[in-house]
């Protein structure tokens, strides 16, 4: 689709224009998580995404389809739009071609440095222009900023505190605590509204964890946060089975089985198989034989394992391959992707079947052995594992992880997926987020504070009063003051704001590896 940036806005906004009051020369608008109502737990909001946006944005986009296109062609698309699809009072593009004859975005954004942790309520970016014909572009860009801005924080939100919820069960059943690096990955492409919604919330994913499904969140930090896929890269993957491949699979063994088509190699795999088995059973076991020993038979890999019978996967194809599972150099990763987590995991104790209620890691622990790390917890023999990522909330994990440490076991053993259901489950509301305009510089009247107060309001949506200062220590934000001019606020040291784009250049630009430094503390 071909976008003019004239019209990524919601309607209303080109009537304002010709609404607000004809002195204004300056609007300078907060960028400001509200409130945590709809994200239960978590207090605090990690900034992210800011830099990408601006690069991505503010100067690749508005450069390529608005600085360099031809002014004819912008005109045309925005009058079109306003004539037959708005209101033709306001089919008036001559502010476009002032702005298109400056050359640049007269905007400066500052903001807090990404990584940082910051208190509810406290202005994370600040917005003006910085030429007093433009008074009306701050918030023109609300739309923009605000649809590319919300999603990055949420999600890197989300992942610092399902970290902080399983940093307790590694610093205590682990003997590498960065092992929590590799614990949760990112499996919510799918679910996700396109493409640059999956990189942009991968890429908050990590901020706090290394594994991904969603791949290019590596190009997209590589493009805009200073990646080095070569030598550092910030997402890994591990190759796994889905069903369609494990159904096609098994339909083809189970066929060359049925119909004695298979080699002695593999009929001699058969012959493992018990009495009791159903046909769909020796299929699996025949192909995932050809997985470990054909397809890839040395390092990790993931196998789906509940596309017919899970519990069969885990008795008696298992325990039939052992031989191959234990001569790997690597390791395979059972995956269940239904039922309930918790009793899959670590077990029904109202189940009659002698493995479902042992559990999932017992069960691989009974056919293939463990060992004790040097903290007294149980770790899965080394050529076995477990990864689930069905389901698997804040509130599932963490029931998961004190199972497991209360039963003497590491939390090592497991692998979390997250998907869609955590990532995609939130919107622009879950953190609060908005732009709201709290200063203005009037001709002839100068500088005076703005405010938003609704009476009918419980607090949550009254605005800052004018320009604003943050404070904080360290990688925590976690005061402002306001009813500052913009002067004021810039020239205090102590205010952690900084410019990030001032017109048309980006600045204090950082690395991936710099703003995960900076919310571990230098421990990622």
């Amino acid at each position: 689709m071909k976008k003019n940036p004239a019209l990524v806005i919601d309607f209303y906004k080109a009537g304002h224009y010709f609404m607000q009051p004809r002195a204004v020369e300056t609007v300078y608008s907060t960028w400001t998580a509200r409130s945590n109502k709809y994200h239960p737990g978590c207090e605090h909001t990690v900034v992210f995404g800011h830099q990408g946006f601006v690069k991505e944005y503010l100067v690749d986009f508005w450069n390529t389809e608005f600085f360099q296109k031809p002014i004819e062609e912008l005109r045309e698309s925005f009058n079109k739009i306003m004539n037959n699809c708005f209101n033709p009072i306001y089919a008036d593009f001559s502010r476009f071609e002032r702005l298109h004859e400056l050359g640049y975005l007269p905007i400066a954004v500052w903001g807090v440095p990404e990584g940082s942790v910051v208190t509810i309520r406290v202005p994370q970016a600040v917005i003006y222009n910085t030429h007093p014909e433009f008074g009306w572009l701050p918030q023109y860009l609300e739309d923009m900023w605000t649809n590319h801005n919300w999603l990055p924080s949420t999600s890197a939100t989300t992942a610092y505190y399902r970290r902080k919820d399983l940093e307790m069960f590694f610093n205590e059943t682990c003997d590498d605590p960065t092992a929590i690096r590799r614990s949760n990955g990112d499996f919510s492409m799918r679910g996700m509204c396109g493409e640059d919604s999956a990189y942009i919330s991968s890429a908050g994913h990590l901020l706090s964890f290394d594994r991904t499904a969603t791949v290019d969140a590596n190009g997209y930090l590589e493009q805009y946060y200073g990646a080095d896929i070569e030598n550092r890269p910030p997402g890994h993957g591990n190759p796994s089975l889905e069903h369609s491949v494990v159904c096609q699979g098994i339909a083809y063994y189970t066929h060359l089985f049925m119909t004695k088509q298979l080699d002695d190699e593999y009929q001699a795999i058969a012959q493992r198989a018990g009495a009791d088995w159903e046909l769909s059973l020796i299929g699996e076991m025949l192909f995932l034989y050809h997985l470990l020993t054909k397809v890839q038979p040395t390092g990790m890999f993931t196998y789906v394992s509940d596309t017919n019978d899970y519990w069969g996967v885990l008795t008696k194809i298992a325990p039939a391959l052992h031989p191959e599972i234990m001569a790997r150099d690597g390791k395979i990763v059972f995956r269940p992707d239904s039922g309930t987590p918790e009793l899959i995991v670590c077990g029904d104790p109202n189940a009659t079947d002698k493995f479902v209620r042992m559990g999932s890691i017992k069960t691989l622990e009974y056919f293939f052995g463990s060992s004790y790390n040097t903290k007294g917890y149980k770790l899965l023999d080394s050529h076995v594992g477990l990864i689930y990522g069905d389901a698997i909330s804040a509130k599932v994990a963490l029931a998961i992880a004190t199972s497991l440490m209360a039963d003497g076991w590491s939390i090592q053993n497991i692998i979390f997926g997250i998907g869609a259901f955590t990532y995609q489950y939130v919107t622009r509301d879950t953190r609060g987020y908005a732009i709201k305009a709290t200063n203005a510089i009037f001709a002839e009247l100068g500088e005076i504070i703005l405010s938003k107060t609704p009476k009918t309001d419980d607090g949550t949506k009254v605005s800052q009063r004018g320009a604003v200062k943050v404070f904080g220590e360290g990688n925590r934000i976690t005061d402002y003051s306001d009813r500052h001019t913009i002067a004021e606020s810039q020239a205090d040291g102590r205010n952690m704001m900084r410019p990030i784009f001032i017109d048309g250049e980006q600045f204090n630009v950082e690395t991936i590896y710099d703003i995960r430094d900076r919310l571990w503390n230098n421990q990622f």
